[in-house]
């Protein structure tokens, strides 16, 4: 039977005899052994002469073949003849290695020059072999070549053995672990001195170029497992860019060393004489003088190379304290100097201004210049008043390009009116002496003196707070619960209308107090909404006098004097006067209030929330009398019961302090604590179930007391009985006095007035909202006990600990402190209310009557000093109506 030879089969080789013919034959087969069914194909494998032989047969012809086996095994078919020419034709792979040789499995394809000629030499791989340059390129292809042939010279001069010597081959060991590789070594199909680029980019044919490079440098795969981690070769383009770079320092080296040596043209020096000195001395001494008046022109561009710290923008951690510090220092000595030569200056502009209005210019009358001079020496103050305040006119002025205003803007827009009306005045001096004109540099000299002191003010309350911001005492910040729903419930049955409860916890760092401390109020946000509206007012009534009039200096002047009655002369006094009272009272009863955005977050808080351990601190509770039911581990059983009262954060446990701190270690382990609502503590210690309340909780459990009668005996007004039992056994009968803190009486009869409840988490069953309402003496329905699951809400964020929280209300943990500064915040609301509706009414009511004024009658009407009474006493209205309900 003859078999097809199919082409897709694995390569394989063929004898020069057998290479016509076309069919293979299986008569061959040595034995008539039965061999297993295939579907595709069948390998007989010779291990006599190493071939192996392939036959490919069809299903059917498969079942064929094995009925003939079976026929011949049993002797009832013979096989026929074949030809001789057909037993030639047998396809056969010869071995190409050695038996028991083992091939690397690192090489995972076939390549071309497989059976190299000489041995591959593995080399250092540190250089790159790619002929950039043509004279290195023959070179290194000449060293290679002479290396293959010195090795095959000392492969030839080494001595044989005596199997080499006979069979001509080295011997082989069956079963050694001898790994063989054959790697072909990477070289050009021809010596060639360039790269040709046919398409493409330059870098994309050299990294290939030096990726096949980097394969023919490939390892024997004997070597051991932690050698094949190689370090990484760097690319060829980062070797050429360092060499590039290399040359390029070297060349600008030269270029130095160049202009090093050339000469050096010097200018001959000019020489100076006294003048130059002098001048040179005034110019010294101005710009000293500029770089204290005016804020931040002594600061220069902050080098690459110096350590110098960059300002920052709030105070965001530790490491900004001394920073932070002497920056708020440095604005306060700023503010300070300005505030006193603009009060000095107030004073000469004042003094000029009754000189020309009471005659005290008459005695300077022979002089022809004295109305220049006067005019002249009012346009030098106002030039003195710009330059320092020169931050608040730019600051005022930037807004209106927008049609909106600031704090600053009414001030520089005062400002510019003014300044027009002096440099016309130097043109026409008579005008304003003796005359129907006016100079009200007097009146801008004192808003001036006043916004600044305003912002002293400001500084000032800053640098106090931030002492206690400072300190290392630890923070407790106050914030606002947030869950609306539970706020609600929590509050029901008391008098507040609305859910805000605040509690206060624990905090590392207190974050964004510059920002907040510095916030306007809205007295500043009042006057900055008013600018724009004022400044059109003023620019519509110095139009009308002057088609009323018809004179441009009268529209000047009445666009000068319009501007200065819109400003709000207490702007900033009327907010931060209060303010900074306000904080310092906090400050005193160890609270800290930020700025006014504090005063916003809680001035409609209406309760408070807090353990009843802050109610009857340390020292509040005292035992006066212990009544003992058992006679056997008494001491056991009542340290098992002060343990469970620390554990549950006990008001009690204050009065066995002394207990606990004689038996610090050796305090037994509390394995479980609950509080039953207005019963007492259940708690199990060394198996042992403990009780510690009233008379109700032992009853629940049917523990028998014996005299009940003692109980009415010892308890009264300030006395309280509290129960211990243990293993179901009564043990002691506690007799303790409950006595409130002065302290935190007195910040809630405060808190009551303005509205404020309390709400109680406690786990002493003494602790009532009667009782505490008759201890502190408030009205019982501003006061709270919450239940056990209200009041594990209340321990859970009254006790947790931030990294950072913001800075609105900071304590050092006294709930009297907290109580007192949200009493400020509330009182301090209802003030500034207060001198906002003066601040406005004054303001309103001085622009109506100016304009009457101006319009109907002249502007010669309104003198520098009737205007300057007026917004005085409006501005002293506005700061003292807030100050006359103290919080």
């Amino acid at each position: 039977m003859k078999i097809w030879r199919k082409e897709n089969t694995r390569p394989i080789k063929e004898d020069k005899a057998q290479k016509d013919e076309e069919f293979t034959d299986i008569s061959a087969a040595s034995t008539p052994k039965e061999e297993p069914k295939k579907d595709k194909m069948e390998e007989i494998y010779s291990t006599k002469d190493k071939q192996i032989k392939y036959k490919r047969l069809t299903p059917l012809e498969a079942e064929q073949a094995a009925k003939l086996r079976e026929k011949l095994a049993l002797g009832e078919a013979e096989l026929a003849p074949q030809d001789t020419a057909e037993d030639e034709k047998i396809v056969e792979l010869t071995s190409e290695f050695e038996e028991g040789t083992v091939i690397a499995e690192d090489i995972i394809e076939d390549v071309d020059n497989l059976h190299s000629k000489h041995p591959v030499e593995i080399q250092d791989i540190d250089e790159i072999d790619i002929p950039i340059d043509p004279t290195s390129a023959v070179k290194k292809y000449e060293r290679q070549a002479n290396s293959t042939s010195r090795h095959d010279e000392r492969l030839k001069q080494k001595p044989k053995n005596a199997y080499e010597q006979i069979f001509g081959k080295p011997k082989f060991y069956v079963g050694s672990e001898r790994v063989v590789a054959k790697i072909p070594t990477y070289q050009h199909e021809s010596k060639v001195n360039r790269i040709h680029l046919k398409a493409g980019r330059f870098t994309d044919i050299v990294s290939s170029e030096y990726d096949e490079y980097l394969k023919s440098k490939a390892v024997v795969s004997s070597r051991k497992e932690e050698e094949k981690h190689e370090e990484q070769r760097p690319s060829l383009l980062f070797t050429l860019s360092q060499l590039a770079n290399q040359k390029n320092a070297e060349k600008k080296a030269a270029e130095q060393v160049q202009v090093q040596a050339a000469p050096v043209q010097v200018k001959p020096k000019k020489k100076k004489g006294p003048l130059h000195k002098a001048y040179r001395k005034v110019k010294k001494f101005l710009k000293i003088a500029y770089k204290m008046v005016v804020p931040n022109s002594n600061k220069k561009p902050l080098k690459a190379d110096t350590e110098q710290k960059p300002k920052t923008v709030d105070y965001q951690s530790r490491q900004d304290l001394k920073f932070v510090e002497k920056e708020i220092s440095k604005n306060f000595r700023k503010l300070f100097l300005r505030a006193s030569l603009g009060l000095v200056i107030f004073v000469l502009a004042l003094t000029l201004t009754i000189m020309e209005k009471s005659a005290g210019l008459m005695m300077f009358s022979g002089i022809a210049l004295t109305p220049l001079i006067y005019c002249s020496v009012n346009l030098l103050i106002l030039v003195l008043i710009g330059v320092l305040s020169k931050s608040f006119i730019v600051s005022g002025l930037k807004p209106l390009k927008h049609f909106k205003g600031n704090s600053d803007t009414a001030l520089s827009v005062a400002y510019v009116a003014c300044m027009l009306q002096q440099i016309v005045s130097i043109f026409m001096p008579g005008a304003f002496v003796a005359s129907d004109f006016h100079l009200y540099t007097a009146i801008l000299s004192l808003c001036i003196s006043i916004h600044t002191v305003g912002r002293l003010t400001m500084v000032y309350r800053v640098k106090e707070n931030f002492r206690f911001i400072a300190a290392k005492s630890p923070a407790y910040a106050a914030r606002i619960y947030n869950d609306e729903d539970t706020a609600r419930k929590m509050l029901s049955g008391t008098t507040a209308s609305h859910s805000v409860i605040a509690y206060q916890h624990k905090t590392e760092f207190l974050s964004d107090f510059l920002k907040i401390s510095y916030a306007p109020d809205p007295s500043e946000e009042l006057s900055g909404k008013l600018s724009p509206i004022t400044l059109v007012s003023s620019v519509f009534v110095a139009i009308v006098y002057g088609f009323l009039f018809k004179s441009f200096l009268g529209a000047l002047c009445a666009l000068a004097v319009m501007c200065c009655i819109s400003i709000p002369i207490s702007a900033l006094l009327a907010g931060n006067i209060p303010l900074l009272l306000c904080s310092k009272n906090s400050l005193k009863h160890g609270a800290m209030l930020s700025g006014y955005p504090s005063i916003r977050q809680f001035d409609d808080c209406n309760a408070i929330m807090v353990n009843a351990k802050e109610l009857y601190p340390k020292g509040c509770i005292k035992i006066n009398k212990i009544k003992y039911f058992a006679e056997y581990r008494i001491e056991d059983a009542m340290l098992s019961a002060a343990t469970i009262m620390k554990t549950a954060n006990s008001p009690l446990r204050y009065a066995f302090s002394d207990m606990l701190k004689e038996n610090a270690h050796n305090l037994p382990k509390v394995e479980s604590v609950m509080y039953e609502d207005k019963l007492g503590l259940v708690g199990w210690v060394n198996g042992e179930r403990v009780l510690i309340g009233n008379r109700k909780l032992l009853d629940r459990f049917h523990i028998y007391i014996e005299d009940a009668a003692d109980e009415l005996n010892y308890k009264n007004h300030n006395k309280e009985v509290t129960y211990i039992a243990c293993s179901g056994q009564l043990i002691a009968l506690v007799v303790s006095t409950y006595s409130p803190d002065k302290k935190v009486k007195d910040e809630l009869t405060r808190a009551q007035k303005n509205g404020l409840c309390l709400i109680v988490s406690t786990t002493d069953s003494n602790i009532t909202a009667d009782k505490i309402a008759l201890d502190y003496e408030i009205f019982p329905r501003t006061v709270k006990v919450l239940n056990t699951g209200f009041a594990t809400t209340c321990n859970e964020v009254c006790s947790k600990k931030e990294e950072s929280t913001r800075a609105y209300l900071a304590t050092r943990g006294s709930i009297s402190s907290l109580i007192h500064a949200i009493t400020n915040a509330i009182s301090f609301r209802q003030n500034l209310t207060i001198g906002l509706i003066v601040q406005i009414f004054g303001l309103i009511l001085g622009v109506l009557l100016t304009a009457t004024l101006v319009l109907y009658a002249s502007v010669s009407i309104l003198g520098v000093i009737e205007i300057l009474l007026y917004m005085i006493f409006w501005g002293i209205a506005a700061v003292v109506s807030q100050l006359l309900n103290k919080p």
